[in-house]
């Protein structure tokens, strides 16, 4: 209802009625109530989130079988500077 708000304008007689309408349903809920869709919508990003960035991660900590980052050693020893 929020986003048709703005398409209809607060001033229109259809605004009007859903300002009102979305006031007196207000009254029902709760301060900082969040509906159950809106919970489980942000636990999907969060987790679709963690999948993408799960090899970076892994690589970045050093995690066994996990490509080296960009621009790290190959594993060859580092030969000494030379005196």
């Amino acid at each position: 209802m929020a986003k048709a708000l703005p398409m209809l304008g607060a001033h229109t007689e259809p605004g009007r009625i859903l300002m009102k309408a979305m006031t007196d349903l207000g009254k029902y809920v709760p301060p900082g109530a969040v509906s159950p869709g809106v919970t489980q919508t942000s636990m999907e990003q969060m987790l679709a989130k963690q999948r993408q960035m799960g090899p970076q991660i892994a690589a970045m900590r050093g995690a066994p079988g996990a490509p080296p980052p960009p621009g790290a050693p190959s594993g060859a020893p580092v030969p000494p500077p030379a005196a």
